[in-house]
């Protein structure tokens, strides 16, 4: 079924850095990445930072590590 998604990339002290995805997308496996900038294309540093998926009731977070 057609579920809304959001996937944001969020740093260690939970401010947004850039959502990757946020619309409406039928059942599947999808690929999405993030090429290390936030929302204005600029660069961040390297270190930790999270990445949340949210679906319909659904939602699990994981840990990244971005090393430049």
């Amino acid at each position: 079924a057609n579920a809304n998604v959001e996937l944001t990339i969020y740093d260690l002290q939970g401010e947004e850095i850039q959502t990757l995805v946020q619309q409406a997308i039928p059942a599947g496996n999808y690929v999405s990445r993030w090429d290390g900038t936030n929302a204005k294309g600029i660069d961040v540093a390297s270190g930790v930072y999270y990445c949340r998926l949210r679906s319909g009731g659904y939602a699990q977070s994981i840990k990244l590590i971005l090393l430049r």
